[in-house]
């Protein structure tokens, strides 16, 4: 059988939900007390966070016998929620495209 990959789905499929997991994950694995305690707005704590996350979750498998990763270490950027990108990748790319709060 031969299955035709659209690879625009598959990326937008595996990004939301790993992004998903990780949510789930976190907040299983965090007390409200420890997140209430968290340096809020600090991009290193937020990175590394990310980052750790993608390296050590057994969800980050391809599931073949060597136990390959399926993603390598991430990379992290911050953006103003009001930033013009938002809304041209809404128009330009694809409506699927998720935007900050308050971002039409």
């Amino acid at each position: 059988m031969n299955l035709e990959l659209n690879r625009r789905e598959f990326l937008k499929a595996s990004i939301e939900g790993a992004a998903a997991v990780a949510m789930i994950d976190f907040a299983a694995n965090n007390s409200l007390a420890a997140i209430a305690e968290s340096p809020q707005g600090n991009a290193e704590w937020i990175t590394t966070l990310i980052v750790d996350y993608v390296a050590k979750s057994p969800n980050n498998s391809i599931r073949n016998a060597e136990n390959e990763k399926a993603w390598a270490e991430p990379l992290v950027g911050f953006a103003r929620g009001d930033d013009p990108i938002f809304q041209f990748y809404k128009e330009d790319i694809g409506a699927f495209h998720w935007t900050p709060p308050g971002n039409i």
